[in-house]
């Protein structure tokens, strides 16, 4: 699957989850994402590279890199941080991913690091994240993040984030990469295994998501902010996806992004 993290532009974004026995499907997002194994075991997949997690490891997740979570029995904790948080490193490794994501760290550092949630100073969260970085850098060579069609596809989903409440056609897309629409259209089926509007109501109805949770607008206002020129659409496409009603979706639990739908699993294709 793929899936865009929810408000992850903003250059302070920051969020930690807890999980038991935790699996998910393929997918990326525009965020670094950090775990460590409490307990038990996970295999972690990262670009078809397999990562068996046990007590006290960490992986480091770049952005747009595709990955998936696997475990019976463990425990972790996942953090999703903005690129922006990091910039320096994000502009230095800018089309490059680690040879090797895995990551052991001191016992000093390991502490820093679980001591973190949304609450810690930006200054805390930016020193402790910077020092990740770090550490990964001096154990690790890179390597290029791109092939061709990767490339492509990658340009797909900017132009989504940027343009899903918008004008988001296929046509449009064309123009701004200078691909024809139906090969775009077929690469988009090949690597995710949906439809390019498939992906783009996805992206529509997870902002939607996050705004019921998170702000008091509307429901109409959040119909036209997520690209909806008709209310009734809206609600009928939320329903279907979510499984209720934006009312009923905005009294639910706490929006996790972990804990969002899941879709069929992408093709191995890239």
């Amino acid at each position: 699957m793929f899936y865009q993290a929810f408000d992850a532009k903003s250059s302070s974004y920051f969020r930690r989850e807890e999980g038991e026995n935790f699996s998910f499907p393929q997918h990326l997002h525009i965020c670094y994402e950090l775990i460590v194994i409490l307990e038990g075991e996970m295999t972690v997949t990262i670009d078809n590279v397999p990562y068996l997690l046990k007590k006290n490891d960490f992986v480091l997740i770049f952005p747009n890199q595709i990955h998936s979570l696997d475990s019976k029995v463990s425990r972790h904790i996942l953090f999703l941080f903005s690129p922006k948080l990091v910039q320096a490193y994000t502009s230095e490794k800018q089309g490059l991913v680690p040879e090797n994501s895995l990551m052991h760290l001191t016992e000093n550092m390991k502490n820093s690091v679980l001591s973190l949630d949304e609450n810690s100073s930006k200054f805390e969260i930016k020193g402790t994240l910077y020092t990740i970085c770090g550490c990964l850098d001096q154990s690790v060579s890179y390597k290029s993040a791109y092939n061709d069609k990767k490339n492509i596809l990658f340009k797909i989903f900017e132009f989504v984030e940027e343009n899903f409440n918008k004008d988001c056609s296929l046509n449009r897309l064309s123009k701004v990469t200078g691909h024809e629409y139906t090969y775009l259209s077929r690469l988009f089926k090949q690597f995710t295994g949906f439809s390019y509007i498939q992906y783009v109501n996805m992206m529509r109805l997870n902002h939607a998501g996050y705004l019921l949770h998170n702000t008091d607008i509307s429901i109409l206002e959040c119909s036209i902010e997520c690209g909806y020129n008709s209310l009734r659409s809206f609600n009928r496409n939320f329903k279907n996806y979510h499984g209720t009603t934006p009312q009923k979706y905005r009294k639910s639990s706490h929006y996790s992004y972990h804990k969002a739908l899941e879709y069929p699993s992408m093709q191995n294709n890239y």
